[in-house]
């Protein structure tokens, strides 16, 4: 009895080895194998990568020809002329009430300056929306206008040199920030300079009036001079 069963056993044991062998191989083998659609899915992203590869390579054979082009240097941008003519109304008023406050004393002369400026640039802008289709005409208004702004840098440069000076000599030494400002004066003279306009002169600051002298306290001060003398009114 015990020896049927155990045969039994056996032959039940064998029979389920051999099913999970057979389970078993039939995993390995689409782990080795993949499936229908994981080649489908596969072959989409392949394509997908090919094609962007291509495209990339378009873009880069255009930028190559590109580079290749002979550079052609593009005519100065030309202002539209309603909106320069609306800017240099609006401009011509802000230069008009500077002008008023700088006489009354609201603001400083480099305010007023920047309006002035501003004033001629706008009267440029206008010049080059009427000469569109002069290119020498515009290239040379183009160049008025870097001028100008090269002037407004230096003459602004050279305030606030004058200014970090005169805070100096006032007691408060800051000899870096008298360098900085030098340093930006000579730049803007340099940029002036390879424009081809001529410098504007230095204004020479006055000279200092001397203190009256002090006193000596061992001296007596100075005696009033004397009233006149009445003389006696005459009898009628």
């Amino acid at each position: 009895m015990h020896l049927k069963l155990s045969i039994a056993g056996l032959v039940a044991l064998a029979a389920a080895l051999f099913a999970s062998h057979s389970h078993l191989t039939a995993q390995r083998r689409s782990f080795r194998r993949p499936s229908g659609l994981y080649v489908r899915s596969s072959g989409l992203g392949n394509q997908a990568l090919m094609s962007r590869i291509a495209r990339l390579e378009r873009r880069v054979a255009d930028l190559e020809r590109l580079l290749d082009r002979e550079v052609i240097p593009a005519p100065p941008l030309t202002p539209d002329l309603p909106d320069a003519l609306r800017r240099l109304t609006a401009a011509k008023n802000r230069l008009a009430f500077s002008e008023r406050s700088f006489r009354k004393g609201f603001i400083s002369e480099a305010e007023f300056e920047s309006s002035q400026f501003e004033f001629q640039r706008a009267q440029k802008r206008v010049a080059m929306a009427r000469a569109a289709d002069r290119p020498d005409e515009l290239e040379r208004l183009s160049h008025e206008i870097e001028v100008l702004e090269a002037e407004e840098d230096l003459g602004l440069a050279r305030r606030r040199l004058k200014y970090a000076k005169h805070i100096e000599s006032q007691g408060f030494p800051d000899q870096a920030a008298v360098q900085i400002h030098q340093q930006l004066v000579e730049e803007a003279e340099a940029r002036l300079k390879a424009l081809g306009a001529p410098l504007a002169p230095v204004t020479p600051e006055p000279d200092p009036v001397p203190a009256p002298p002090d006193p000596d306290p061992t001296s007596a001060p100075p005696e009033p001079d004397p009233a006149p003398e009445r003389s006696p009114p005459c009898d009628r």
